[in-house]
């Protein structure tokens, strides 16, 4: 039979502890290093969005200004801006009109509200104005929406 001294013991305590610590120093590096980066990477993406959006915003109006059918045009947009994460567009008409609105899909959202108001910076917003010979004047506003980014930072932690 064997008999382990207390240095014998202590080696097997240290053998089996020594690998789920460094497993755990590894996780809270990554949760920091992901943490540290998530504000460059929110803005990076909504940025990019934004840009991105903009482009079609604006080959939009051209349709839009010589467009006999004003609901079409919005349609296409809408498909077009499906693609397109981070941000939201809405058609506001000219007072007067009947209300239309384009609204780009929101999705659920699977984080917390104290990770978001941690993370979300502030919106960036911009208004064109649109012209339509048959239905009058009306605006498009475009905005950033920072929470997709900030879900997804947040369905990267969760494990």
């Amino acid at each position: 039979m064997f008999h382990f001294t207390k240095a014998s013991a202590s080696l097997r305590t240290r053998l089996v502890l020594i690998p789920p610590i460094f497993l755990l120093l590894g996780i809270v590096v990554a949760i920091v290093t992901t943490l540290i980066d998530a504000p460059g990477r929110i803005a990076a993406e909504t940025t990019s969005a934004i840009t991105t959006a903009g482009f079609l915003v604006q080959h939009a109006l051209d349709d839009m200004k010589s467009a006999s059918d004003l609901d079409a045009t919005l349609d296409k947009l809408s498909k077009e801006l499906s693609h397109v994460r981070h941000v939201r567009v809405e058609y506001r008409p000219a007072p007067g009109s009947p209300v239309r609105k384009l609204i780009t899909p929101r999705p659920e959202r699977e984080a917390p509200s104290w990770f978001l108001n941690w993370f979300e910076p502030p919106r960036t917003m911009e208004i064109f104005p649109v012209v339509n010979a048959e239905e009058g004047t009306g605006e498009l506003v475009m905005s950033t929406e920072p929470a997709d980014e900030v879900d997804e930072i947040w369905v990267s932690l969760s494990f």
